[in-house]
Formats: structure tokens, C-alpha cells, sequence
């Protein structure tokens, strides 16, 4: 069992020197309080969907015969790992389109729509969720 507990530490260990697990904090001048609450939230995370998927595998295996679970799981967590690999990689690209864009300050959206409540001499900038601020000013 002893064996079993530091293998587990150790592959651990090696799949978080992996993409991602927190490498960000580096970048961003982390602090150790932060990378505690990291490790803690990773640990858990990780943890508990490993149980999750064991405890559903082993609820599962009394009426799908394991030739057929293990191939079904595989298939479903490779698809998982290819969906979030594909949004992570939207993300990036459209954040780097928009870091990269040659027009400094672009016009907002016309099509943009937003709930505010406009007075008359109303003067103000607007910060939306879309990551952009604007100033208009109303008759």
C-alpha cells in the first residue's frame, strides 16, 4: 500500500510539471498563499473527480459489461480533453487577435446592447463584459 501511496505521489508530482496546474503563477508574481490555495484547489478538484468517475464506473459495471465501459469512458474523456483543448485554444486566439489588432481603439459594436439607464446631460464611460470601455454623451 505504501508503494502504491508514493507511486501516486510521484506520477502526481510529474503531471503537474504538465501544461497548465498553475504554471501561470510564475507570470503573475504569485504569492505563496496563492500557490497553496492552488495546490489545494487542484488536489481536491483532481481527487474528487476521480472518485466521481470510479464510483461511477463501478455503478455502471453492474449493467454495462466492462468490455464495453473502458472503451465508452475512453472515448468520453478524450473527447472531454479535445473540447476544453479547443475552447482554451479560442481564448487564446482571440485574445491574441485582439492584442495584435492594428486599429489601437476600435468603434464599438452597433449591434452592441446594453441595460443602463441614460438622463439628460448624462456624461459617462460604460465598462462591459466583453472587456472593451467607452464614453458617449447623450442629449
Amino acid at each position: 500500500m505504501w508503494l502504491l501511496a508514493a507511486l501516486a505521489a510521484l506520477l502526481g508530482g510529474l503531471h503537474a510539471l504538465t501544461p497548465a496546474h498553475g504554471k501561470t503563477l510564475v507570470g503573475s508574481r504569485g504569492m505563496v498563499r496563492h500557490a497553496v490555495a492552488l495546490g489545494a484547489v487542484v488536489t481536491v478538484t483532481h481527487t474528487a473527480s476521480v472518485i466521481g468517475i470510479g464510483l461511477l464506473a463501478l455503478l455502471a459495471g453492474q449493467w454495462i459489461v466492462p468490455t464495453v465501459l473502458v472503451p465508452t469512458l475512453e472515448i468520453f474523456s478524450g473527447l472531454l480533453v479535445v473540447a476544453l483543448g479547443a475552447r482554451l485554444v479560442g481564448q487564446r486566439w482571440t485574445a491574441f487577435r485582439r492584442r495584435w489588432s492594428t486599429d489601437p481603439d476600435p468603434a464599438p459594436d452597433p449591434d452592441h446592447r446594453h441595460n443602463h439607464v441614460h438622463t439628460q446631460d448624462d456624461q459617462h464611460s460604460d465598462d462591459h463584459a466583453g472587456d472593451h470601455a467607452y464614453a458617449h454623451t447623450h442629449p
